[in-house]
């Protein structure tokens, strides 16, 4: 007999060259692929992308577009199954179109008789109370429903979905292997260095300035240096930026 094959929709933020999700993704065809070795199952993914042409270029995978209905639908009607995640796709701080989408994309799923699963997600902030109802509806037909930390697990169950069936689970990048790390004797006489990822949220920067606050008592009393992350450009880089400057010369960006 030949090995089974399953076509999974992958559903998330990706073709928007932000590193964080990419990273995210690029775990979650890792996970794949290492759970279709144990099953005996090959594992065909299928991205939803805003770029299906590059993320099928890097990941070596089909990729249909994101925002083309009849793309997504086709892609749905044949696959077994749809993963919605991770990352933070379900929140309202950055807009109200979020939310609608990915849920519709998993209603979408739920239409044509695919199981679904809400992957390692981060849930909130969701400020409009009428979303509640919407993600209580869509995660309450879903076969499995796991999210990053506790603090995405208490927005669902202010929404009404029991803590018992939502999973914890760590961020999926946590699990990516690590590439030409230093030796142990390498890492004996390197000072440590503190990596750091910001971006723009509050209007009167408070938080970047805690940042900074923080990162200034870091360097005061070790000898660690910064490396700044950005991970989605240019915005991120600007609020590296932002923090740097009341930082002074001492960091080193990356």
């Amino acid at each position: 007999m030949g090995t089974a094959t399953k076509r999974i929709v992958l559903s998330g933020y990706y073709g928007f060259r932000n590193s964080g999700d990419e990273a995210v993704l690029q775990s979650i065809l890792l996970a794949l692929e290492e759970q279709g070795e144990r099953q005996g199952v090959r594992f065909v993914p299928v991205v939803l992308s805003v770029n299906p042409e590059e993320t099928s270029a890097v990941y070596r995978v089909e990729a249909v577009h994101r925002m083309k209905l009849g793309e997504v639908w086709k892609a749905l009607r044949g696959a077994d199954g749809l993963i919605s995640g991770g990352g933070s796709l379900l929140q309202d701080e950055t807009g109200w179109k979020t939310i609608p989408y990915y849920l519709a994309v998993i209603r979408l799923a739920h239409a044509l008789g695919k199981p679904t699963f809400v992957y390692s997600q981060g849930i909130g902030p969701v400020h409009r109370r009428f979303f509640f109802s919407w993600i209580r509806a869509v995660f309450r037909r879903c076969q499995l429903v796991s999210v990053r930390d506790t603090e995405s697990a208490e927005p669902l169950d202010r929404m009404g979905i029991s803590r018992s069936s939502v999973q914890v689970v760590p961020d999926p990048v946590m699990g990516l292997p690590l590439r030409g790390q230093p030796s142990h004797n390498d890492r004996q006489n390197t000072n440590p260095v503190v990596g750091v990822s910001v971006r723009f949220w509050n209007s009167d920067r408070s938080e970047l300035n805690a940042v900074a606050e923080a990162l200034r008592q870091v360097l005061d009393q070790s000898e660690a240096s910064i490396r700044f992350l950005p991970f989605h450009l240019p915005s991120d880089e600007e609020a590296s930026l932002y923090v740097m400057e009341r930082l002074g010369k001492s960091t080193k960006s990356g």
